[in-house]
């Protein structure tokens, strides 16, 4: 039976950290519509010089409303790009190639050459790590990354970022073209998992 060529491609459209921008967005359009209940009109300022349709703000809600309005853009930004871009890795009968690259706001954009690659004979195992970050390099976080390590036991190559919810997917690619390599789940490192399709 001949080996199989294919290449199997992984997408991530949603990520954990996702369900935390979905209910800021959320937040963001209940805070919007309590201001326009709530809170009373100011005087009406018009802005630019377009007399033939004047346009103009409201003194009292504009304030409040502008900041929500660009919290709602920066999410709309993030998803977009995230549903254009889409592409976390390629795994075949060679190597594993990983091309999640999100920049300092965590906005995924074109996927350009891999990120992290490795070919199965330099690898014997495929991790999935913490690691920790700062958001705007001020707020403390961690995110996922997966790692590969040389027989020995030391790094190969670079990481990259990938959701643990598609670690099942890397772990049924891996088995299809490398069943010796090994795919866990350390972000526990008391009690590492094993991931089998």
């Amino acid at each position: 039976m001949a080996p199989d060529s294919r290449e199997i491609t992984i997408n991530e459209w949603f990520r954990p950290a996702d369900l935390l921008w979905l209910a800021v967005g959320v937040l963001a359009i209940a805070t919007g519509v309590w201001v326009l209940a709530s809170v009373p009109e100011g005087d009406f300022v018009e802005v630019g010089n377009n007399s033939a349709y004047p346009q103009g703000v409201d003194t009292h809600r504009a304030p409040l409303l502008v900041p929500l309005i660009a919290v709602l853009g920066f999410i709309g930004l993030k998803f977009g790009l995230q549903l254009r871009y889409p592409l976390a890795a390629r795994i075949d009968r060679y190597s594993v190639k990983l091309y999640a690259r999100t920049g300092r706001l965590g906005l995924r954009f074109r996927p350009g050459p891999p990120l992290a690659e490795a070919p199965w004979d330099a690898i014997s195992r495929i991790v999935l790590r913490y690691r920790r970050t700062k958001v705007l390099n001020l707020i403390p976080t961690r995110t996922t990354v997966l790692t590969f390590e040389r027989p020995n036991g030391k790094p190969y190559g670079h990481t990259a970022t990938l959701s643990p919810w598609s670690l099942p997917a890397v772990a049924a690619a891996t088995a299809r073209f490398a069943p010796q390599i090994q795919v866990t789940d350390e972000r526990n490192p008391n009690n590492p998992r094993i991931h089998t399709p």
